[in-house]
């Protein structure tokens, strides 16, 4: 038969130990328990080497070396946790030091670790969430941070599978100033519903509704439904329903929907519902469907991967309006085809009853000929109408719900 202990002993081997801590060093100095210890992730062998190369290059000559190394580590995540905060104790220079401080901050803002998964959906409800604010929001609110987190997730996961060391982002939010949109913009951080203008450089733009901008470099451009540009240099770029441009470089593309670039060069594109181009040089797709190949001057072999990581659908999954109205055509206006400042495009519509079709204009409700709301619209409002190669994007919304139309 097993004895219990007695108690007394128990209590007095405690007492000898907090008096013990007390006089080594204080209870103060004892390192708080973290939840995420227990069930931190174990790195592989292989991936301890890259971690001990990486923490090696924290002190390395090469200013960039270094800055690579920092956004490699925190886009390891947990795997490389344990070793970077045993090596902020360790560390053979301040620079190196502090390098790994802040790693070991960026990992534990999010739980232990960088999100190692993208899903669009947390996205774009982070990007509603800080346009919702009744001020401008700044790059340490949580909505902002939430949503950032999610495009360094994104960029990581993409350039993984495009066969490319993950960099850092475009631009370091933490140096924007928050900023109203304007045609020009730069080094702003820009959260609104619609965002229109000519040139945007090194800025982040977090928009409900669309994104229409002639040039943008150096840019996260995130988008609820739509981005339109005439061309982009080094930028992220995500987009709900559709992302449309001219001409890309070295830039992430990605969209919920579809996909349409004219021009490219080093580019890595995510569509849910396809990509259509006409010239891209090296170039790389990940979990997107063909495209319409019918205006490449050329048969063009793009790399396509899939990556499960990568979630990008679900976004538009209902409709109400289908049934009670169908979209013919989309008339961009001038200035929407020039960028040259805010454009109103109109949408033909009719009914499906066949009373007639009707014109409807961004921002306003649908009106009948004499000039009562048409019935089936009634206290709807036609918030975007884009058309381009890829096809038509219709957006209606009654202030609750949301109707896309897409084809």
């Amino acid at each position: 038969m097993t004895r219990a202990p007695h108690p007394l002993p128990v209590a007095l081997l405690a007492l000898v130990f907090l008096v013990g801590m007390i006089v080594v060093g204080g209870l103060g100095d004892v390192a708080p328990a973290r939840a995420d210890d227990d069930d931190a992730a174990k790195p592989s062998d292989e991936q301890l080497e890259e971690i001990e190369r990486l923490l090696k290059a924290l002190d390395a000559d090469d200013p960039t070396a270094r800055e690579d190394a920092t956004d490699a580590l925190i886009a390891l995540g947990k795997v490389a946790l344990s070793a970077v905060r045993a090596h902020v104790g360790e560390a053979p220079s301040a620079e190196a030091r502090m390098r790994a401080e802040q790693i070991v901050r960026e990992l534990e803002r999010w739980g232990g670790g960088a999100p190692t998964e993208f899903a669009i959906q947390e996205l774009f409800a982070a990007v509603r969430e800080a346009n919702a604010a009744a001020e401008l929001v700044g790059p340490s609110s949580e909505s902002v941070l939430r949503a950032l987190a999610q495009v360094k997730a994104l960029a990581a996961i993409a350039a993984v599978a495009a066969g490319k060391e993950p960099g850092p982002l475009p631009v370091d939010p933490a140096t924007l100033t928050p900023a109203a949109p304007t045609t020009s913009m730069n080094a702003a951080l820009v959260v609104a519903p619609r965002v229109e203008g000519t040139v945007a450089r090194g800025c982040v733009i977090f928009a409900d509704e669309f994104v229409r901008l002639s040039n943008a470099q150096d840019c996260i451009i995130v988008s609820r439904v739509g981005v339109r540009l005439s061309s982009s240099k080094n930028c992220v770029i995500v987009a709900g329903a559709f992302l449309g441009q001219s001409r890309s470089e070295a830039s992430l593309l990605v969209s919920g929907g579809g996909a349409s670039l004219t021009s490219g060069t080093d580019v890595v594109v995510a569509a849910a519902e396809g990509f259509t181009f006409t010239r891209v040089e090296g170039g790389t797709t990940i979990n997107t469907p063909p495209g319409d190949a019918r205006f490449a001057r050329r048969a063009q072999e793009l790399d396509a991967v899939e990556e499960p990581r990568l979630d990008l659908e679900g976004l538009w999954a209902d409709n109400p309006l289908a049934g009670k109205i169908e979209v013919t055509d989309v008339l961009r206006s001038v200035a929407s085809r020039g960028f040259l400042g805010t454009a109103s495009n109109l949408v033909l519509l009719r009914t499906t009853d066949g009373r007639g079709e009707f014109v409807a204009r961004e921002g306003a409700p649908v009106l009948m000929p004499d000039g009562k709301p048409l019935p089936e619209l009634e206290g709807w409002t036609l918030r975007m109408a884009e058309s381009d190669r890829g096809g038509r994007y219709v957006l209606f919304s009654d202030g609750e719900r949301e109707a896309l139309f897409r084809d």
